[in-house]
């Protein structure tokens, strides 16, 4: 594994999972990908908290 990107997400305050991508390329995200997922693990916690 060259690459590795992981984003916690926490629903009430509580860790409840977390998002693991691992890559054989080195630098393989772009900020934008990078962003798109810090957003996808925030809407995924409230989505969590709605349950």
């Amino acid at each position: 594994m060259q690459s590795e990107i992981v984003i916690p997400i926490h629903a009430d305050g509580e860790f409840v999972a977390q998002l693991d991508i691992d890559s054989h390329t080195r630098d393989p995200f772009s900020q934008g990908e990078v962003v798109f997922l810090q957003r996808l693990c925030t809407r995924l916690a409230q989505l969590w908290n709605e349950t």
